[in-house]
């Protein structure tokens, strides 16, 4: 399972990002959804945040993870460091039973190369 975002993600233009992260699923399991929030504090008190979703099962069945192109976005991210958190919902082949993996973790923001 999917449980951590990659170590830089990249800020466009536009002061938004694309939460993504490599994915491992379990041969007995499939992810069938991801929920993605990116939040970053600034010392002015200033901040953005980011609210994304993937439910494409195509989207998530490779060796990393994506969200969708329409995540909410408030404020403009800057580059340093931000919060990452995600969960997935993945589904037991053998069961049919749903499970839950929730992590969090401390990534770094940087602007897309010109």
């Amino acid at each position: 399972m999917p449980k951590n975002f990659d170590e830089v993600l990249a800020i466009d233009g536009d002061g938004r990002i694309s939460p993504r992260g490599p994915l491992g699923s379990a041969a007995d399991e499939q992810v069938e959804k991801l929920y993605a929030w990116v939040f970053q504090l600034n010392p002015d008190g200033s901040g953005a945040v980011c609210a994304a979703a993937q439910a494409e099962s195509a989207q998530l069945a490779g060796d990393e993870w994506t969200t969708r192109s329409d995540a909410i976005h408030e404020g403009r991210f800057r580059e340093g460091t931000a919060i990452g958190m995600a969960v997935t919902v993945s589904k037991d082949l053998e069961s049919g039973k749903a499970k839950v993996y929730w992590w969090s973790e401390t990534i770094y923001l940087k602007p897309e190369p010109p």
